[in-house]
C-alpha cells in the first residue's frame, strides 16, 4: 500500500512539473504578442485622448476669436467676460490634457522605456 501511494504521489509530482514546464512554455511564446498589444493598446488610448484635448482646444480657440471679432473690442469695447473664462478654462484643460496624453510619443520613440515604466507603476 505504501508503495502505491509513492508511486501515484510521484505521477502526480511528474504531471505537475510537466504541467509547469508546458504552461512556463507557452508563456515565453505568447510574452512578445502580449506585449505588442499592450503597447498599441496604450498608444492608440493615449492618441485618442490627445486628439480629443487638441480638438476641444481649437474648437475653444475658435469660439473665442468669433466672440472677439463680433465685439466691437477695436473702439473701445471690452473683450466680454465670456470669452475670458472660455480662455481661461481651456488653458485649464488643455494643456494639461496635452502634457499628460504624451504616452503615445513615447511608446513610439522609447517603447522599452515605456514597458519599464508601466512595469513599475503596476509594482507600486
Amino acid at each position: 500500500m505504501n508503495e502505491q501511494l509513492q508511486t501515484a504521489l510521484a505521477d502526480l509530482i511528474g504531471k505537475a512539473n510537466s504541467g509547469i514546464d508546458a504552461g512556463t512554455t507557452f508563456l515565453q511564446a505568447q510574452l512578445p504578442d502580449v506585449i505588442q498589444q499592450l503597447l498599441i493598446w496604450k498608444a492608440a488610448m493615449s492618441s485618442l485622448l490627445f486628439l480629443l484635448s487638441v480638438a476641444g482646444f481649437i474648437g475653444v480657440t475658435v469660439a473665442i476669436v468669433r466672440v472677439w471679432r463680433n465685439a466691437d473690442f477695436w473702439n473701445g469695447d471690452d473683450m466680454p467676460p465670456s470669452a475670458l473664462v472660455a480662455f481661461f478654462l481651456c488653458v485649464l484643460y488643455a494643456f494639461p490634457a496635452l502634457v499628460w496624453s504624451l504616452d503615445w510619443l513615447q511608446i513610439w520613440l522609447a517603447p522599452k522605456i515605456y514597458l519599464i515604466e508601466y512595469a513599475a507603476s503596476l509594482a507600486k
